[in-house]
């Protein structure tokens, strides 16, 4: 058979979640053989909550696999024969300890790496890191986040993803596969879960919707769909070879402006607040919920009702540079989130409801 009309065999682990699931679709619409693979309970659970999809997974994939990333037997049963790995599973919570962060997240990712590394077929290993390993803007002082900088990751998930990221590019620079590494800032879209769902969700059963006016930090997004396409793009992209890229789109967008944008999808009235000292809440409210976090996690062990690294997102101002993803060519098929926040919205809602 003629190299150019061989069967594509992609990976993808977390084929079940949010963002494995748009990759599963993104990569099944361009006629790739999608091998998917996810962990037992991702298979058996149908879930809006949690973000679980095995039934359109399992409509669109050729082949399913059950993976535990923390069992590297079960790495090893994966199969030798692939052409492209996008390595989108992790343990996604900033309330989770570290140890469990990093046994999933980082000793699983140097497990997959040994199944691929010396490949002889492999082409390329998408890994998913994340935004946030730059750390708050505050501190970093830069307008905005490049490729160039530095990591500094302020929390255990993300010091998870940075340990991740540099296990992939140690890999790499040893000539024993040939990676691209994305960083999704916001990601948002249909069958969202965690962080993005509640973006949509939380105001919900306001009957108005306030903002103090000095809210005026920047919130960054991408859509799940535009993840997944720019994945299967760098994935064949010379260039891309070894890089590095941010994920963001063009929305600006302050916190305000998403208030006010979420207030007129849900027809409610919108009222702008004064300004509030912003640094003396946030001194006064990280300790109590530090506080509750660690009784939730490892007291009652269930999952916290907030999270004190999430008072971040709602007061900082973050701006991501996109320049470098642009030059390779990728355009984005939602560059703006307002185009694709009614389509969202009307998703989590469901069937009959109504937005503005």
């Amino acid at each position: 058979m003629p190299a150019e009309n061989r069967i594509i065999r992609s990976l993808v682990t977390g084929a079940c979640g949010f963002i494995g699931s748009h990759v599963v679709e993104a990569l099944a619409a361009a006629g790739h053989h999608v091998l998917a693979a996810d962990h037992e309970a991702a298979w058996k659970t149908e879930s809006v909550t949690a973000a679980r999809y095995p039934g359109l997974v399992k409509r669109l994939a050729r082949e399913t696999f059950t993976l535990d990333l923390t069992d590297p037997a079960s790495v090893a049963a994966l199969p030798s024969e692939v052409d492209f790995v996008f390595h989108v599973a992790s343990m996604f919570s900033y309330a989770a300890a570290y140890e469990a962060l990093h046994k999933v997240n980082v000793t699983g990712t140097k497990y997959l790496l040994d199944r691929y590394s010396g490949s002889k077929r492999l082409k390329r290993f998408v890994h998913w890191g994340a935004g946030g390993v730059y750390g708050l803007p505050s501190t970093r002082k830069v307008p905005e986040f490049t490729e160039d900088l530095s990591p500094e990751p302020g929390n255990d998930y993300l010091r998870s993803k940075w340990a991740q990221e540099f296990l992939v590019m140690e890999t790499g620079r040893a000539g024993k596969i040939k990676y691209t590494i994305i960083r999704p800032t916001t990601v948002y879209g249909p069958r969202g879960g965690y962080g993005s769902r509640r973006l949509f969700l939380e105001m919900k059963d306001n009957p108005v919707v306030a903002v103090p006016s000095n809210l005026t930090g920047h919130i960054p997004f991408v859509h799940a769909e535009d993840v997944a396409r720019a994945a299967l793009y760098l994935s064949t992209r010379p260039e891309a070879v070894n890089e590095v890229y941010n994920l963001n789109d063009d929305t600006d967008m302050t916190t305000v402006e998403y208030m006010q944008t979420m207030a007129r999808l849900y027809a409610r009235p919108f009222l702008k607040l004064p300004p509030v000292p912003l640094d003396r809440i946030l001194a006064a409210l990280k300790p109590l919920l530090t506080l509750q976090l660690k009784v939730a996690r490892d007291v009652l062990k269930v999952a916290p009702l907030a999270e004190p690294d999430m008072l971040a997102y709602i007061t900082e101002d973050f701006r991501y540079s996109n320049s470098k993803l642009k030059k390779t060519g990728f355009r984005f098929k939602f560059p703006d989130a307002r185009m694709a926040f009614p389509e969202t919205l009307q998703w989590y809602l469901g069937p009959g409801s109504a937005t503005a």
